[in-house]
């Protein structure tokens, strides 16, 4: 919950920046915030247009007081008066303040200020003090981040840029020259960001390809001119994705700008995309970032959300934008006519074509511009006269501030206000604090360095320039060694360097460090440590594969406990094995350390994301060499261990799949392709797939374990099926050599192999005689059934139970194995004939007709069942728990042998388990209770077991409960009365279903219990039994029921604060519960709920919950005629009774459907109120009801890219209304406002989203 504003705690700069901020979420990004402090320059702020109902001037004026509340209203009573002289021709004065103020106080306050406002002026004065800042700042939760921790890592789009939207050409860093170009990239950028399936857009390219001055325009020409969106920038990674959560929560639309995305965590960058998906599209995020090779900022993102992820690639003008750009620029400079060379010299680089601009306003000649190094020569030139205004101002050393420039490139980012690291860097570069911080200030202000808490210098395509110049490796040495804490920053950096010049840095500095640094992999206890050196090792692996993989085996070694799926360590790790398997350098450890992680998390999608075919080289350009190096490894493992590893296993069976999905996004922005890959039939597929399924069938005729042979069996056994679905797509995959191999490998093994595994195969040939239809195939496989030979009884069952009946009635098929079954009992030992039954129970638990075998046991051979049970209760203890309740109510219902029964039910009770306990009250759970003889032993036994308290389970008792209640109701009653005071609601559920069906309409006992418990929700079963008690007893024992369930909620709400878990009515009207009943008596029902409304008192906590039981009894969605006319009194009978008001605008929320009568009422309601002055408060409440009753419609729905037609019904319906009532009423205000909101929904949705056309 955010508490309130300690306003102590901030400083007058803090609170015009919080107002600045509120105001620009409030009024509108039309508000114009004025940086004067002090009493007589002038105002904080100025605002034209339409607010709260009221269009006109708006001026705003800022006055914050630390002082105690008394002499801080003194001073307010001194600066109101001030203020107010200063009024010129504004319709309104806004006055916000920090003191909480009362009632009389701000009425003093108010009566100065028109008392000392100039002569003539009719300007309305508006005071907002602490409290109500406090109840608008609740609006706007970010609001609540930036104050707490000082716009540090969220910053508003124009904070954020403002220096470098306004600074010069002669500005490195300048977004203030004129854009060009680029038209398609920004069109791209706009289509993304108005598609509602788009989440996140990355703009990507290389450094200089000016990724974030594209960011920067679309931003300035959409977002920001627009109310509906604001755009937020993530300064610093040190912000979690709950604060982040947290922050843009609330109603607001944002859009999370994250400039050069690269230096973030692919885990922020995660949780920020979380936030988004949860949003329903009020979250867009906007990425820039670098190519660097292995790392790209959305590699966590889940790839079945990938299709809400658009890349916009950026690379280099063409040479016509080129000189079109220089043409225009360079008009009337000394280069004028060289524009042809300097297209060749920029290279289409836009950061280039920039530099040589500047170049131009410095007037440096063309030689100096030909040079090939002209940008690196540039950028050092650039740094140098840095270095010579330093040294100009000051007596430090060139020599100095070189040092500590070249340290700064390479330590950063990091906090220039740290005194701690001023005082290391001070004590280890033998400079002055006072010279460091002189330094640092200089690279701010020079627009060097940018950052709100850590800063670096920007571009950082600059800052690598300017230290590979710079670099020696003693030196380096000598800063690691000094500056440990700074470790990863070091590394990262020189990786940057190593991306931009190839890969190479001077002495393989780098590897070294590397080598030394991940040493710590070994012996750290520290996750947090791991989890920072896999971050910063994810910059780098792409440079040095071999040393990362070093730390995933050291890692897996040491550090098991850590490979767990989705954690962050996890995710790095198989980021990084999936990058390096790219090149086949490294392809045997990576399969051993991919087989390791595999058994430590079970993780199913490892396989596809290393050595699947979902990389990019399948799908443009075939290239199998990572799958076939997988299968012949495997062959290799099996040969030396006779086995294959679940992770084989697991692999080979993503190899033999023919297809794979991805989405992608269209050129059209309101839809997306979701495109099925199909592997085509070429020679090097056909190879890899028949060595797979050699591979399989060796695998499974030399497996020793039962549990893999099975999985590889329906691997084997999927092979044909996964052929023949690909025969419709155009161009099939036939597959002709690789079903021939399954079926003689089938016929081979058919009589030689287990219960289990002949159980499959049987079922897949049923099935592949179903699919294929080719006279070939079929001859093949009547061939392979007929040398099915049953051998041992317990096949001859099985393969009985599994015959084809798929030419038959389900009828016609039962009674196949009802006389099959009693052949057998006539033909076999019972004995031998449970022997089998079991065996099959076990080994092969889920054939369908196995329960009709058992029940034609006992149901048609009565004697023979008691036998076979015998030795299931002797021998085979699980198959009696599963089938002894049908054979106990068909030996008690059926055959009438009580005494069997009996002696079983004893064996059962004597065992006492739940399991036991259960199963004697599943006999008579499925009985008929006017059918099925239950007496009074049965009673008995039921309660018993009930009353033992023994652990049962309930959902049984529930039904069981309602049989004994039909039976013998006086013994039941206190059994149920104990049972619903102590059950679940799904139990109570299932309890009042099973009377309800039982006894139908209407019985007087049941209907006691159902109305003597209030503690459940009213579900749907209880709504419908509440609807019978309605029709056949009237409607007061209902309605007595729900306002003792509506005590309730008070009673807890009054307990706990607060109470989110019961609701003793439903929010919406299903219509259960007065279904069948006339209008008339609806309407009846209705009107006794509003009338019980306006009797109680608006109930405490965050919302009033009498309101929802008149809503619970709403006939329809709009206002009829009758109950108009019904209001409409209530209302002429209390115009001056403020409270009932309040209440009647409550009412009118619940009317989702707009007509005329719901305007009349509101417009009545709104003309009475503006006539009270004695309770602005419980006005400004009425008037926000009376709103929010026009304009909310519920949920909307409608074709992407039109508006809602239920937004043309209401523009039309508002437009008529004001026409027709403009005359009847003095003030409609309020129908221009609902019209406006329903306009800007309209307008909203032709354009997206609400984002403007960017042209």
């Amino acid at each position: 919950m955010i508490k309130k504003i300690v306003w102590a705690n901030y400083t007058p700069d803090d609170f015009q920046l919080f107002c600045n901020s509120l105001l620009s979420f409030e009024v509108g990004k039309q508000f114009i915030p004025y940086g004067a402090k002090g009493k007589d320059k002038g105002f904080d702020g100025s605002f034209q247009g339409f607010y709260d109902l009221e269009e006109g001037n708006w001026r705003f004026q800022y006055k914050y007081h630390s002082t105690p509340t008394a002499k801080a209203f003194s001073s307010l009573k001194s600066d109101i008066k001030d203020e107010v002289k200063k009024i010129k021709d504004e319709n309104y004065f806004v006055l916000l303040t920090n003191v909480e103020l009362s009632k009389s106080q701000q009425d003093q306050l108010l009566e100065i200020g028109n008392k000392h406002k100039p002569g003539r002026v009719t300007t309305q004065i508006i005071l907002w003090d602490g409290a109500k800042l406090h109840s608008l700042y609740l609006k706007y939760p970010i609001l609540h981040t930036w104050l707490e921790e000082r716009f540090h890592q969220l910053k508003p789009f124009e904070y954020s840029f403002g220096d470098l939207l306004n600074a010069g050409l002669q500005n490195m860093q300048t977004l203030s020259n004129e854009f060009a170009g680029r038209t398609k990239e920004l069109n791209e950028v706009h289509q993304a960001l108005v598609n509602p399936d788009i989440l996140l857009i990355n703009i990507s390219g290389e450094a200089g390809l000016g990724k974030t001055r594209l960011a920067v325009e679309y931003i300035q020409n959409n977002i920001q001119t627009i109310d509906s969106w604001h755009c937020i920038v993530l300064e610093s990674g040190n912000i979690s994705g709950t604060d982040i959560a947290k922050a843009l929560s609330g109603t607001t639309n944002y859009l999370v700008f994250i400039d050069d995305a690269h230096n973030h965590s692919p885990q922020l960058i995660l949780d920020i995309f979380k936030v988004a998906e949860s949003s329903q599209n009020k979250i867009k995020i906007l990425l820039t970032s670098r190519n660097l090779i292995g790392y790209y900022p959305t590699q966590l993102i889940n790839s079945k959300s990938l299709f809400k992820v658009k890349t916009v690639e950026l690379t280099k003008f063409t040479p016509e934008e080129t000189s079109d750009y220089l043409e225009i620029h360079l008009k009337g400079t000394y280069l004028e006519d060289h524009v042809s060379s300097l297209v060749q010299i920029s290279r289409g680089i836009p950061i280039l074509i920039v530099a040589l601009l500047r170049a131009a306003h410095e007037h440096i000649s063309i030689p100096e511009i030909k040079n090939g190094n002209f940008l690196i020569q540039y950028v050092l030139s650039y740094f140098e006269s840095c270095i010579n205004y330093i040294n100009s101002e000051t007596n430090i050393s060139k020599l100095n501030i070189r040092r500590i420039i070249k340290l700064v490139c390479l330590l950063e980012p990091f906090d220039y206000h740290d005194q701690n690291i001023l005082k290391e860097i001070s004590s280890n570069e033998n400079v002055t604090e006072h010279e460091i911080r002189f330094i640092l200030n200089t690279l701010v202000n020079q627009k060097f360095s940018f950052g709100q808490k850590k800063k670096e210098i920007k571009p950082d395509y600059y800052s690598d320039i300017y230290l590979n110049n710079e670099l020696t490796t003693p030196w380096v040495e000598s800063v690691l060694a000094n500056y440990v804490d700074f470790t990863d920053n070091i590394i990262r950096n020189l990786g940057s360097i190593a991306s931009v010049h190839d890969g190479q840095i001077k002495e393989n500095l780098l590897e070294k460090m590397l080598v030394e640094y991940l040493g710590r992999v070994e012996y750290t206890q520290d996750t947090n440590e791991l989890e920072k050196i896999f971050d910063t090792l994810e910059h780098v692996a792409h440079i040095y594969p071999s040393i990362a993989l070093n730390a995933i085996g050291k890692t897996l070694t040491f550090h098991p406990n850590v490979i767990v799926k989705d954690s962050s360590i996890y995710r790095s790790i198989l980021f990084l094995l999936s990058n390096i398997a790219n090149t086949s350098d490294h392809l045997s450890v990576i399969l051993q350390y991919t087989n390791d992680i595999y058994n430590l998390s079970f993780d199913q999608n490892i396989f596809q994301d290393i050595f699947g075919y979902a990389s990019l080289e399948v799908y443009y350009g075939i290239n199998l060499e990572r799958q076939m190096f997988f299968v012949q490894k495997s062959e290799e493992l099996l040969r030396e261990q006779s086995t294959l590893s679940d992770f084989i296993i697991h692999g080979l069976n993503k190899l033999l799949e023919l297809d794979f999905t991805l989405t992608t996004m269209s050129g059209n922005r309101l839809k997306y392709h979701i495109r099925t890959f199909y592997l085509p039939e070429t020679a090097d597929i056909i190879q890899l797939r028949n060595k797979i399924i050699d591979l399989l069938i060796c695998g499974y005729s030399t497996e020793k374990y039962d549990a893999k042979q099975l999985a590889i069996l329906d691997i084997i056994l999927e092979v044909p099926g996964t052929i023949l679905r690909s025969k419709s797509r155009k161009n099939p995959y036939k597959g002709e050599l690789e079903i021939q191999k399954v079926f003689l490998w089938l016929e081979k093994v058919l009589n030689s192999t287990n219960l289990q595994c002949l159980s499959k195969i049987i079922n897949s040939l049923r099935l592949y005689k179903m699919w294929f239809k080719d006279e070939p195939y079929i001859t093949k496989l009547n061939e392979i059934e007929s040398k099915l030979t049953p051998g041992t009884l317990t096949k001859k069952i099985m393969i009985q139970l599994s015959e084809d009946y798929s030419n038959i009635s389900f009828d016609e098929s039962d009674d196949k194995v009802r006389k099959f079954t009693g052949q057998l009992i006539a033909d076999f030992k019972i004995e031998d004939l449970f022997t089998s039954a079991y065996d099959i129970f076990t080994r092969v638990p889920d054939n369908p007709r196995f329960p009709l075998f058992v029940s034609t046991i006992h149901q048609n051979h009565h004697i023979k069942s008691i036998e076979f049970f015998e030795l299931a209760w002797l021998k085979g203890r699980n198959f009696f728990h599963h089938y002894g309740s049908y054979f106990l109510q068909s030996l008690c219902f059926r055959h009438d042998d009580r005494l069997t029964f009996s002696k079983f039910i004893q064996r059962l009770q004597d065992e006492d388990s739940q399991i036991s306990r259960n199963l004697i009250l599943d006999v008579y759970c499925y009985s008929i209770p006017w059918k099925d003889k239950i007496n009074n032993d049965d009673h008995k036994l039921i309660l018993s077991l009930y009353n033992s308290k023994k652990p049962v389970n309930q959902l049984i008792v529930s039904q069981v409960l309602g049989v004994l209640y039909y039976n013998n109701a006086s013994q039941a009653n206190t059994a149920i009365a104990d049972f619903v005071t102590n059950c679940n609601q799904r139990e109570a559920d299932l309890l009042f279903r099973t009377l309800y069906s039982y006894f139908g309409n209407y019985n007087e006992e049941y209907t006691k219990i159902l109305l003597g418990n209030v503690r459940f929700h009213l579900s749907y079963e209880l709504e419908r039994c509440l609807n019978e008690v309605i029709k056949s007893h009237g409607f007061d024992s209902v309605w007595q029921y729900l306002l003792r369930r509506y005590d309730k909620k008070l009673e807890l709400i009054n307990t706990n604060g607060h109470d989110y878990t019961y609701e003793y009515v439903p929010r919406e009207n299903s219509g259960l519960i007065i279904k069948g009943m006339s209008e008339t008596d609806i309407s009846e029902i209705f009107v006794k709920a509003i009338e019980w409304f306006f009797s109680v008192s608006p109930s405490p906590g965050y919302s009033d919950q009498s309101i929802y039981l008149v809503k619970y009894f709403r006939p329809k969605d709009e206002i009829t005629s009758e109950i108009f006319e019904y209001l409409d009194n209530k209302l002429n009978f209390n115009i001056t009774n403020v409270e009932f008001l309040k209440r009647f605008s409550s009412i009118l929320q619940i009317f989702k459907k707009k007509n005329e009568q719901i305007i009349t009422l509101v417009l009545r309601l709104c003309n009475i109120v503006h006539k009270i002055n004695n309770a602005p408060k419980v006005k400004d409440e009425i008037l926000s009801d009376c709103y929010f009753a026009l304009t909310s419609v519920g949920a909307k729905t409608g074709t992407p890219g039109q508006p809602f037609p239920i937004d043309l019904e209401m523009k039309k319906l508002f437009e008529e209304s004001i026409e027709k009532f403009r005359v009847q009423f003095d003030n409609i205000q309020i129908l221009h406002s609902a019209l406006k909101s329903f306009n800007r929904d309209i307008e909203r949705s032709l354009n997206e989203d609400g984002l403007n056309d960017w042209n």
